[in-house]
């Protein structure tokens, strides 16, 4: 296994056999002692940090001999890893001809910023993958000694906007015995994320994080990177099946400004052709807590309509008293609807509060019209009471028609997600 230089390492004289027996015993015992070092003192002390360390016990001649050592028992792989070869993918351990398989797993520290007007989250999302790398499978090494331009996985964050930034937090030696590898990847910045808003206020939504790798690569140093869209170098694999580690961590709390979070859903794709990009989607499943644009939006607008009764209140020959209150009214919604606007979504379709909106100013329409009928109608008391009624109940039938069926939905998928009935309770 060890091999000697005789006349770098000094070794002359008789004893030459017995020398190179005691210093190759001496060589064993650092690496054993090595090997049986806690993985935080690996961590902090390097192995070829150990054995100069070491070799200033010999004395003058025998560092001269303990560098021979090292050179002729660790050289190997020593000059392997300057030797600029490990920027290259390693193979599998299987079979060379199937892709290397790398584990990964995801955490959010931030999530917030979620923006219905500007469709866009802030978020701190990391991903960290986790891979055998067979040409350091055994070798007595840590952290430290890993070369600067070792290869290893990356990944791109398709829908993140520009303010984005990308930080390669830590590249380690898990294990060493099976050369066990980790990267953590840190994303933290806005995202675009479309949403689904016809039912608003009363909706689910997603957070969704949407990840692609052509064979994307990037070495520990990051002096090298690109990708592979000719070989299948790899494939993702998401940690699902090990109790050591969740596969998902979220540091939030359940409620995030305006949404609770009711749960997540991941799907990874990896294609057969390496021209087509691996995806990973993640999506973080959001209820909207709907408080805000009831109190602040929908009951204002409903104390408009109610307030509109006082018109079939006046006589029905004042159409001038009449006109007076509604057009006050109409104006009113008119101004209160340019007030909220910075909260209310932009989009081509009518969500349900645009919905109610503009039936709140069709009543009040109405009111307009009915008030003229009734001032050209003689002895319209009775029409006037039959108009009020129709134009109240329609009003509330139709808010009931909106209304109810998007919150009944929004409902059941709530209970789909959560069981524990305190759970519930919480999100009502």
């Amino acid at each position: 296994m060890y091999t000697f230089n005789d006349e770098e390492a000094g070794f002359d004289g008789d004893n030459r056999e017995g020398e190179k027996k005691a210093l190759t015993t001496e060589m064993v015992e650092v690496v054993e002692s090595f090997k049986n070092m806690s993985s935080e003192s690996k961590q902090t002390n390097s192995f070829i940090g150990l054995i100069e360390g070491q070799s200033s016990l010999f004395g003058s001649k025998g560092n001269n001999r303990f560098k021979s050592t090292m050179r002729s028992t660790i050289g190997n792989w020593v000059d392997d890893l300057n030797s600029g070869d490990y920027w290259m993918p390693p193979q599998n351990e299987d079979n060379v001809e199937n892709p290397l398989q790398v584990d990964f797993r995801c955490a959010c520290f931030k999530l917030t910023g979620i923006s219905t007007v500007d469709f866009t989250t802030l978020i701190k999302f990391v991903v960290v993958f986790e891979w055998n790398d067979l040409r350091l499978k055994g070798l007595p090494i840590t952290t430290n000694d890993l070369p600067g331009e070792l290869w290893g996985p990356d990944i791109i964050l398709e829908n993140a906007q520009n303010d984005i930034s990308i930080v390669y937090d830590s590249f380690a030696l898990l294990n060493a015995e099976q050369g066990r590898l980790k990267r953590t990847v840190t994303f933290h910045g806005h995202i675009y994320n479309p949403m689904d808003l016809i039912n608003f206020p009363f909706d689910t939504e997603d957070v969704s994080l949407k990840f692609i790798s052509i064979n994307n690569w990037r070495t520990l140093d990051g002096s090298r990177y690109g990708n592979d869209p000719v070989n299948k170098v790899y494939k993702l694999r998401p940690i699902l099946d090990r109790e050591d580690v969740n596969f998902f961590l979220l540091a939030n709390s359940r409620n995030v400004q305006e949404f609770n979070i009711l749960g997540w859903s991941q799907n990874v794709i990896n294609p057969e052709l390496p021209m087509f990009p691996m995806v990973f989607k993640f999506d973080i499943n959001l209820v909207r807590m709907a408080g805000f644009y009831v109190h602040k939006v929908l009951f204002p607008l409903w104390l408009i309509a109610i307030t509109s009764m006082a018109t079939y209140a006046l006589d029905t020959t004042d159409l001038q008293g009449r006109l007076e209150v509604i057009f006050t009214l109409l104006l009113s919604t008119i101004a209160f609807v340019y007030i909220v606007q910075d909260s209310i979504p932009k989009v081509s379709f009518l969500t349900l509060i645009d919905k109610i909106v503009n039936l709140t100013l069709l009543n009040l329409a109405l009111s307009v019209l009915f008030s003229y009928v009734t001032f050209r109608v003689s002895n319209s008391a009775r029409l006037n009471n039959i108009l009020a009624i129709t134009s109240q109940g329609l009003y509330w039938a139709l808010n009931s028609a909106i209304i109810i069926p998007p919150y009944l939905r929004c409902r059941k998928k709530v209970i789909d997600y959560v069981q524990n009935a305190s759970e519930l309770q919480l999100l009502r």
